[in-house]
C-alpha cells in the first residue's frame, strides 16, 4: 500500500492536494512592487542611449554625461543622476520625473515632455527647443540662464525654484504658475502668458516685449526695474507687490488693468494704451513719481493712493 498522502495547501486545514473544499485565506499584507525595469550605477557618458522599447525604466544613479537620449522614457523616474550636457532630441520624457539630477546645458529638442516633473535639479543653462511640453512641473529647480524657444509649455508650475535669467522666446506659457520662486532678469519676447501667475519670489528686471500677458498676475512679489514693451497688460492684476521704477513703453493695451497695494513710485505708464470708456484701476498704492500721460488721465482710476502723481 502506498505511503503517498496528498498535499495540502497552504492555509488549509483539511484536504489534500486536490481538494476542492474552499481554505482559509491569508492576508498578505500591502504588496507594492514596480515592474519596470531598474538601470543603476551605469556610466553611458558621451553614448547613445535609445529606449527604443519605450518601455518606462527606473534609471537610478547613472552617468549620462554629453550623452545622446532618444527614443520612448516616457513613464520613466531618473533618480540622481548626472545628465549634464546630455542632448535629447526627439525624446519622449512625458509622464516622467528626474529628481537629484544634475541637467546642466541639458537640451532638450523637438520632443515631447507633457507632464514631465523636475524635482531637486541643478539645471544652469538647460535648454527647450521646439519641445511640447504642457503642464510640467518644477520644483526645486535651480537654473540660470534657461532657455526655452519655440516650445508649447502652458500650465507650467514652478514651485521654490531659482530660475534667475531665463531666456524664453516663441513660446506659449498660458496659465503658468511660480510659487515662491525667482524669475528676476528674465527676458520675454513673443510669449503668450495670458492668465500666468506669479506669487512670491522675485521678478526684478523682467524685461517682456511683443508679448500677451492679458490677465497675468503678480501677487506678494517683487518686480522692480522691469519693462514691459509693446505687450499686451489687459486685466492684469497687480497685488500686494513692489513695483518701483517700472517702465510700460511702446504700445501696451491696458484695459482693465488693476494695481492694489502696491508700490508704483517711480513708475512709468506713458505705454498704456486705452480704448474709448475703457479705465485702469490704481487702489491703497504709493504713486510718488509715477509718471503718467495727460492726455490718459480720465483713463485711470485712483483710490485711497498717497504720493504725487507726474503728468506730462
Amino acid at each position: 500500500m502506498s505511503s503517498f498522502q496528498p498535499r495540502k495547501p497552504a492555509g488549509s486545514t483539511q484536504g489534500g492536494q486536490f481538494d476542492t473544499k474552499p481554505h482559509a485565506a491569508i492576508d498578505m499584507g500591502d504588496v507594492i512592487s514596480d515592474a519596470r525595469p531598474i538601470i543603476a550605477g551605469q556610466c553611458f557618458d558621451n553614448s547613445e542611449v535609445g529606449n527604443w522599447s519605450y518601455e518606462p525604466s527606473i534609471v537610478h544613479i547613472c552617468s549620462m554625461r554629453d550623452s545622446k537620449l532618444a527614443g520612448g522614457w516616457g513613464g520613466s523616474t531618473f533618480i540622481e543622476c548626472d545628465m549634464n550636457g546630455a542632448q535629447c532630441t526627439q525624446t519622449d520624457f512625458s509622464d516622467s520625473e528626474i529628481s537629484g539630477t544634475s541637467l546642466m546645458n541639458t537640451s532638450f529638442t523637438r520632443g515631447q515632455s507633457k507632464k514631465l516633473a523636475l524635482t531637486n535639479t541643478h539645471a544652469d543653462g538647460m535648454r527647450f527647443t521646439r519641445m511640447t511640453s504642457p503642464d510640467m512641473q518644477w520644483t526645486s529647480v535651480k537654473g540660470g540662464y534657461i532657455t526655452i524657444r519655440g516650445c508649447e509649455m502652458y500650465g507650467l508650475k514652478a514651485l521654490s525654484c531659482d530660475l534667475a535669467n531665463m531666456d524664453i522666446a516663441d513660446t506659449m506659457m498660458d496659465h503658468a504658475g511660480f510659487d515662491d520662486t525667482i524669475i528676476a532678469c528674465a527676458t520675454i519676447h513673443n510669449v503668450s502668458m495670458q492668465d500666468a501667475e506669479v506669487r512670491g519670489g522675485s521678478a526684478n528686471a523682467m524685461k517682456v516685449s511683443d508679448s500677451d500677458i492679458s490677465q497675468f498676475a503678480l501677487m506678494d512679489t517683487t518686480a522692480c526695474d522691469c519693462t514691459f514693451t509693446n505687450t499686451n497688460v489687459q486685466n492684469m492684476y497687480v497685488k500686494n507687490t513692489d513695483m518701483r521704477r517700472t517702465t510700460f513703453e511702446g504700445e501696451c493695451p491696458a484695459a482693465g488693468a488693476q494695481f492694489v497695494g502696491s508700490d508704483l513710485r517711480g513708475s512709468n505708464m506713458h505705454g498704456m494704451l486705452f480704448e474709448e470708456d475703457d479705465h485702469a484701476h490704481i487702489r491703497d498704492c504709493n504713486v510718488d513719481g509715477l509718471r503718467l500721460r495727460r492726455d490718459q488721465e480720465e483713463r485711470f482710476t485712483f483710490t485711497n493712493c498717497t504720493g504725487y502723481i507726474i503728468w506730462s
